[in-house]
């Protein structure tokens, strides 16, 4: 199979969203993948429409539903779980592509042999990163993964053009991994941890700049 669609699911039965999102995945002209949707313990409607998915399009559509919330990480990694796809993409419910999007996608990726697939969604607060392997496939990389190379590479490249400063601050949030903090505490860089949202971040960037 060439694609695997991750879909987490979380109440959003009501005004259209869900179907509006599941239309254009069943829609998709790349024939060759599945849709996983992962039922992230909804307490509307949206299990019940998920199964109805499921049952027009057998062929197309997997329900996975959780007996508890695992907020959106944790459906993610449920559906990752159960994928059979070459390649992995991620979906928010609430979304929808148009219905040559994934077949553009892989075709691009494959035809450019790229070593780095970067999307994001319209207003850019969203990124998805997938690098190549040694055997020509892609492997997903996560936002911790991603924040923690690029720690490594500043505080590396810094260093090595002599323009670390003396008392070096790095900022992230509480909810980000605790690898960063030893990558900082490597390279001598005090992190400070901020509670989840780009003003708690800009807010410490204002004080060191003031």
């Amino acid at each position: 199979m060439k694609l695997s669609i991750i879909v987490p699911v979380y109440n959003m039965a009501s005004g259209g969203k869900l179907a509006y999102c599941m239309d254009s995945l069943v829609g998709q002209s790349l024939t060759d993948c599945e849709i996983i949707a992962v039922d992230d313990a909804s307490t509307d409607d949206s299990l019940q429409l998920l199964r109805a998915y499921e049952q027009k399009y057998p062929e197309k559509v997997r329900v996975l539903s959780l007996p508890e919330n695992r907020r959106q990480g944790g459906a993610k990694n449920r559906g990752l779980k159960a994928a059979r796809g070459e390649w992995i993409g991620f979906i928010d419910s609430d979304d929808w592509v148009s219905a040559d999007f994934y077949e553009r996608l892989v075709r691009l990726a494959e035809e450019t042999g790229a070593d780095l697939m970067l999307a994001t969604d319209p207003d850019a607060d969203r990124v998805g990163i997938a690098m190549k392997c040694p055997d020509g496939s892609y492997e997903l990389v996560s936002g911790n993964e991603v924040g923690v190379l690029l720690l490594d590479y500043i505080c590396a490249g810094r260093i090595e053009k002599g323009t670390m400063p003396k008392d070096a601050v790095a900022v992230k949030s509480i909810v980000s991994t605790p690898l960063a903090d030893a990558v900082a505490e490597h390279y001598g860089v005090e992190l400070r941890n901020v509670l989840t949202g780009f003003k708690w971040l800009g807010d410490q960037i204002a004080r060191l700049e003031a």
